[in-house]
């Protein structure tokens, strides 16, 4: 995945809201992960969660390039985040969306209680 244009605007993502309001507890990485799983299973019915493993790209998994930005949009906008594109060229396998996606998450959460 690295080196390769997404095809998002200069940043994509579901609406402004908050992710902790209504007084739920801070999202963790491990959340962030079960969504990324669970939209990686929607596009790629024939990947059972016991293969993903976030060292892997999802190209490894046999997942087409239209079928990564489908992932990688559905959880930005469950997450309800916007991610530069610039950042999601530089992504090499599910940790690295992961771990940007919490990134994003955390600063919102923090923005939102300021």
């Amino acid at each position: 995945m690295s080196g390769r244009r997404w095809g998002f605007n200069e940043t994509y993502g579901g609406a402004d809201t908050n992710c902790a309001q209504g007084g739920r507890e801070p999202m963790t990485r491990d959340d962030v992960m079960a969504t990324v799983k669970k939209h990686i299973m929607d596009v790629a019915e024939d990947v059972p969660e016991s293969t993903i493993n976030p060292a892997m790209s999802m190209k490894d998994l046999g997942i087409n390039s239209l079928d990564i930005v489908e992932v990688v949009s559905c959880s930005m906008r469950e997450l309800k985040v916007k991610v530069p594109r610039s950042e999601l060229s530089k992504l090499t396998n599910i940790d690295d969306l992961v771990n940007l996606l919490h990134v994003a998450v955390t600063e919102k959460e923090r923005s939102s209680v300021t």
